[in-house]
């Protein structure tokens, strides 16, 4: 499903227009990552959460060249299914 077909259901189940609904998403979007960005979780009841783990450095290869390259630590963004999605699915 991508963005527009998104904003399409969404606004149909929520009796919002397809408008509102897209600012919904892009709302939501940005809340999302502002959240995410300053280290805090989001829980999104019946869904899951989206948290952030730090991925510690390593060294890795480059495919092209073979040559050995260092992978710098990060924070990276994880997503954990709640059980009635999992229990859906």
């Amino acid at each position: 499903m991508n963005k527009i077909e998104l904003k399409k259901l969404l606004a149909e189940e929520s009796g919002l227009t397809q408008a509102d609904a897209g600012r919904f998403l892009d709302a939501l979007t940005v809340v999302v990552i502002s959240a995410l960005s300053d280290g805090g979780d989001v829980n999104l009841l019946g869904i899951g959460k989206l948290h952030t783990k730090y991925v510690a450095e390593k060294v890795g290869r480059n495919p092209k060249t073979g040559e050995s390259i260092r992978i710098p630590g990060h924070n990276a963004p994880k997503f954990k299914p709640a059980r009635s999605l999992m229990d859906a699915i």
